[in-house]
């Protein structure tokens, strides 16, 4: 053999020995960390090959291609074990998922809590993506975000190409948020939507693989919605029952009555099936429906974008006005005892709204209507407001003359529930009168910036606090409970919740009159989303439903209640004889 292909092969086995001392780590103990696959394949020794007569090494074809191929082999490993040691290859891929994200949007890993929010900036029209990576896996310190495109995307820390890496000092933090956001063309502007692919892996897990389908605003899609004509139908009687669900109609306009810009409002419609829940944030308010609204029924929002102005926690009026009809809300009866159905024509004017809640975006505002007018509506952000409602007759538009009480009619009455402490109604309508408890209820007057606690151990304390000289109302001035069952011989609280028995101390009943009715209606509590419910008859909340004819006869056959209701006689001994009672015992009214 050739000295030199000896030299050659020497040479590279000498390679072999240097690069393997240079790349095999060292464990803290001092001991090589060798792996299994370079302890199954042990290197070879050239002090075991035999010497020739001319004293050079007699090294044979297959041993010269053996050794290549362990050199080969070697270097290859030592290339392998260098790159995993500064990028080592994924534990696991994620499948893809295709995520639609509103306005306001958020999005959370059902493994690990990792979070997406969006939100669209409509004055600088920039779309901005948060992603909140959770702490990952203690061995390592990395974290990688990868998004497209990428063109024109500004991110903070900043990217590369679409790739953001960060590096933790240490293992003492839990999670890490990484903001991306894009200006608009304006051609993107006119899409329905952009979309995004965002990955984010905690060292080697890929934790979060997204398409996401960020929806852009479009026009208010308005509804028809007018005020009904000047014919009007004389009636009395009104009842506004649980069990009524309507159609409801909404229109959005300014307050001149303009449209609003794209993307400074959108109406949400919630069918009847949708998701329940208390209405704790903007994204609960455009998805659910209350569950503090009847079972089975519907809900539509509206939400506004970006109009608070004010930073100190006062309020600023809203431009807008807000038209909504309900088809169907209740029953009336006409002045020669005809029943019949009726629905309801409400207008929100004048409205003032201030920051106190939807962190996120404290300069939104949010207003909801239960297509069960019994159940009321919602609202986040909004002081007060001035709010107008017309009854009229379902069958032929005819709104209602509401007459007072006489010998021919029954009283109409519109009550106003769930008046927590902070929440009123009031009306400078002379010809409607208010009636409720006055051990539970006041007239108070409130002050901006002297909010009504929503924490109740200080609201024990403090109760109303000090009485201001700004807007009038009539408040609670117990607490309303709508967490816990409460004992209702506990006069300090009751019950907030439709139908409980104690719900009435939170109310105020006025007596209609005419064929339009203004109240102004809002909070001045500390508190977040507030619920605001209508009802019907006095204060105490019979519920409608419910006939109550009570007859009083000497006959076992006259029993009370509805001829529905009734199952067998019911008897009471007394000798009436068929007079009334208050002939029986002539005196005070019985």
């Amino acid at each position: 053999m050739p000295k030199k292909l000896i030299h050659i092969v020497m040479l590279a086995m000498l390679m072999l020995t240097q690069v393997g001392s240079a790349v095999v780590p060292v464990a803290d103990n001092g001991e090589t960390n060798i792996t299994e696959h370079d302890r199954a394949a042990p290197k070879s020794d050239p002090s075991s090959h035999q010497n020739d007569a001319s004293g050079q090494a007699a090294i044979s074809q297959d041993t010269i291609e053996s050794d290549k191929k362990q050199t080969s082999a070697a270097m290859s490993s030592s290339e392998n074990q260098t790159v995993k040691t500064e990028m080592p290859e994924l534990t696991n891929r994620l499948d893809r998922q295709d995520v639609v994200l509103d306005d306001g949007g958020q999005w959370t890993a059902a493994v690990g809590q990792h979070v997406v929010t969006y939100t669209y900036d409509m004055q600088q029209a920039e779309i901005k993506v948060k992603l909140k990576l959770v702490k990952p896996w203690s061995e390592n310190r990395t974290q990688k975000v990868v998004v497209t495109p990428f063109t024109d995307m500004v991110s903070q820390p900043a990217h590369t190409n679409g790739e953001i890496n960060h590096v933790f000092e240490n293992n003492n933090w839990a999670e890490y948020e990484y903001e991306m956001t894009k200006k608009l063309s304006s051609e993107e502007q006119k899409q329905k939507s952009f979309k995004l692919s965002l990955d984010g892996f905690n060292g080697t897990d890929h934790v979060v693989s997204l398409n996401l389908d960020l929806k852009l605003p479009g026009p208010i899609v308005n509804d028809h919605v007018s005020e009904p004509g000047t014919d009007s139908l004389d009636a009395h009687s009104l009842i506004l029952p649980r069990a009524a669900l309507g159609e409801t109609k909404i229109r959005v306009t300014k307050a001149d009555g303009s449209d609003f810009p794209i993307g400074s409002a959108q109406i949400y419609r919630k069918p009847n099936g949708s998701s329940r829940s208390k209405y704790g944030s903007q994204t609960a308010m455009k998805e659910n429906v209350s569950t503090d609204y009847v079972p089975s029924s519907s809900a539509t929002a509206v939400i506004f974008k970006d109009v608070i102005t004010q930073e100190d926690g006062l309020s600023n009026v809203l431009d807008a006005k807000l038209k909504v009809d309900i088809n169907h809300v209740g029953s009336a009866s006409d002045l020669n005892g005809r029943h019949f159905e009726i629905g309801a024509y409400v207008e929100m004017t004048n409205i003032h709204v201030r920051r106190v809640e939807w962190a996120p975006t404290p300069t939104d505002v949010g207003i909801d209507f239960s297509n069960n007018f019994f159940s009321g509506m919602s609202f986040a952000n909004v002081l007060h407001y001035d709010w107008r409602v017309v009854f009229y007759e379902k069958e032929t538009g005819k709104r209602l003359n509401i007459i007072p009480q006489s010998d021919l009619n029954q009283n109409s009455t519109l009550t106003f529930t769930s008046l927590n402490p902070g929440e009123f109604v009031w009306t400078e309508q002379s010809d409607i009168n208010a009636t409720y408890n006055a051990d539970y209820v006041t007239d108070w007057q409130f002050q901006e910036g002297n909010w009504i606690t929503a924490n109740k151990d200080v609201f024990d304390q403090e109760n109303l606090g000090e009485r201001g000289t700004g807007q009038k109302g009539y408040t609670s001035k117990t607490w309303g409970n709508w967490v816990d069952p409460i004992d209702h011989d506990n006069l300090s609280e009751w019950e907030d919740r439709l139908g409980a028995p104690t719900f009435g101390r939170g109310a105020v009943a006025y007596t209609l009159n005419g064929t339009s009715h203004t109240f102004k209606r809002g909070t001045f509590s500390s508190g977040g989303s507030t619920w605001v419910a209508n009802g019907s008859g006095q204060i105490e909340l019979i519920d409608p439903n419910v006939t109550n004819n009570k007859s009083v006869s000497a006959q076992a056959i006259a029993g009370g209640g509805a001829k529905a209701d009734k199952n067998k006689p019911i008897w009471t001994s007394n000798d009436l004889h068929n007079q009334v009672v208050n002939e029986h015992y002539q005196g005070d009214p019985f």
